[in-house]
């Protein structure tokens, strides 16, 4: 039922849902119509939404408004102190009226197609905003130096707006400032050092904005330690991280992936004093080292993330208290794991007792003998594990089945598996099996996987005939591998209806016609 189903003829409008009064006028102040399945053209000027003179707070968010272009009778809510239209597929540009709304504390635009090639005119007269969320707005001038008049704004979003210019030391110091994302921009740069900031920052993201430096050895008088979240990835960084990132007692999530970042890694991990470390990300940097992960979960009892992947690292889970009986030790509850590249030898034994796994990477080990019993009989991650990378690693015995219900990804190529080719959930959009050597026919089910994505069964020994249903998979199929194996018969003439497909590889079978 969509959000306006109460709304019924002869009755009063204040009761209905989404909608409210004021308490002595009665007149409609705030109306909440989000995520109310409505699709439309647009709102028109002769839309009776705007005889809502009074209004306060309109919310319109997740709705299809169909690429409709936002109405410059916006303005006409001269009381509006909170506007979100975020997601509900609007377009073209920004109305400069939009600027008339000077009482706004809230102006939600994002993840819409809107352009706001005038935006120094439409948010001066804005000196109210505390909240301004414009993810994925696309500008034609300077963003930052308007925003640094905004003393009141403590929420500032404008993740993926494709913006290219200097982030400034400015934005930092916005006395209010508690989130700020100007993550996925990747022409945005900075000549400061992450050094001194006054802002009260509690969620920092500045994923691939470029600083090619290192993390200041001190952050000076920079209010660090109301941090929660710190999102660094893909920032030039280089050189060691500095003890007072691990050191600050609110953290929460720490992601620095894709950075040339150095040092030992054991020592960091063991160094760690913030006890409320719940996702940890330091994957494709330069450390090294032997990593216990007995250590690591001991320090860190609430870790439920730990990405480690790509590093020079060797990590083990015999920590170095060696009594210790590792089955029976109380691990977190794990929802990601990625040791993908950590010179593993064998599964990691705090998997047994993990049912709230969603994502595990293990490639690129030297993981040896049959995948074991436990992670079926007990079905680790139960029907929450979406995402399963085994690749690269000298695995064997068969796959005898799949048992989770909800599994889009999964990778157990260039292994010594063999046997007959198991079926994952209908759910699955990434299947690779590639350089095994599973057998005999390919299951018709396999054409029952409408997420499919890509499908990747090359270099094995699979025989059979052609399964023609794969013709009809899914409008989203756009790889399909079944080179060197043992296939026959014909292919289909629905080949040609697979509009979506670009990687096609039939090469060393017994095809014909």
């Amino acid at each position: 039922m969509g959000a306006t189903s109460s709304w019924q003829r002869n009755t009063d409008c204040c009761e209905w849902q989404g909608i409210k009064c004021h308490p002595t006028n009665f007149r409609v102040i705030a109306l909440d119509i989000s995520n109310g399945r409505i699709i439309g053209s647009g709102i028109e000027s002769n839309n009776t939404l705007f005889d809502l003179d009074h209004l306060k707070s309109l919310n319109l968010a997740y709705n299809s408004f169909l690429s409709s272009l936002i109405s410059p009778k916006f303005a006409q809510f001269s009381s509006l102190k909170h506007l979100n239209l975020s997601g509900s597929f609007f377009s073209g540009e920004v109305p400069l009226e939009i600027g008339q709304l000077s009482k706004l504390r809230t102006l939600d635009l994002s993840w819409n197609s809107l352009q706001m090639p005038s935006f120094k005119t439409i948010i001066s007269n804005l000196t109210e905003l505390r909240r301004l969320d414009l993810g994925d707005t696309t500008f034609d001038s300077m963003v930052f130096p308007s925003i640094t008049n905004l003393s009141s704004l403590t929420y500032l979003n404008l993740r993926s707006c494709q913006l290219e210019e200097e982030l400034p030391i400015d934005i930092l110091n916005l006395p209010n400032l508690e989130y700020l994302d100007v993550g996925v921009n990747n022409d945005v740069y900075s000549n400061f050092a992450l050094y001194n900031w006054t802002s009260p920052l509690q969620y920092l993201d500045l994923s691939f904005v470029n600083f090619s430096s290192k993390l200041p050895s001190s952050p000076g008088h920079a209010q660090y330690n109301l941090l929660r979240v710190l999102r660094l990835p893909g920032c030039g960084f280089h050189g060691p991280v500095p003890a007072w990132v691990w050191n600050i007692l609110r953290l929460e999530v720490v992601v620095l992936v894709n950075n040339h970042l150095t040092r030992v890694l054991g020592e960091y991990l063991l160094s760690i004093t913030s006890p409320t470390l719940e996702y940890l990300d330091l994957r494709s940097n330069k450390f090294t080292g032997n990593v216990n992960l007995y250590d690591i979960f001991s320090n860190l009892p609430r870790l439920m993330g730990l990405l480690l992947s790509d590093n020079a690292l060797s990590v083990s889970t015999i920590g170095t208290d060696t009594r210790v009986d590792l089955t029976a030790f109380p691990w977190p509850e794990i929802s990601v794991l990625a040791l993908s590249s950590c010179n593993l030898t064998e599964f990691p034994e705090l998997l047994q007792n993990q049912t709230y796994l969603q994502d595990l990477d293990l490639s690129k080990n030297n993981i040896r003998g049959e995948i074991p019993q436990w992670i079926w009989i007990f079905q680790v991650g139960n029907n929450i594990l979406e995402c399963i990378d085994l690749s690269h690693n000298f695995l064997t015995g068969s796959l005898v089945n799949l048992p989770w219900n909800n599994l889009l990804f999964i990778d157990v190529s260039s292994n010594l598996l063999h046997g007959p080719l198991p079926l994952p959930s209908v759910t699955t959009f990434w299947f690779a099996t590639s350089n095994n050597n599973f057998t005999g026919p390919i299951n018709p089910s396999i054409c029952t996987l409408t997420s499919l994505t890509l499908l990747d069964l090359s270099n094995n020994s699979l025989g059979g005939e052609f399964p023609h249903c794969l013709g009809n998979v899914g409008d989203d199929f756009v790889v399909l591998n079944l080179g060197s194996n043992n296939i026959h018969g014909s292919l289909p003439s629905t080949f040609s209806k697979c509009s979506s497909l670009q990687f096609l590889d039939l090469s060393s079978n017994l095809l014909q016609g």
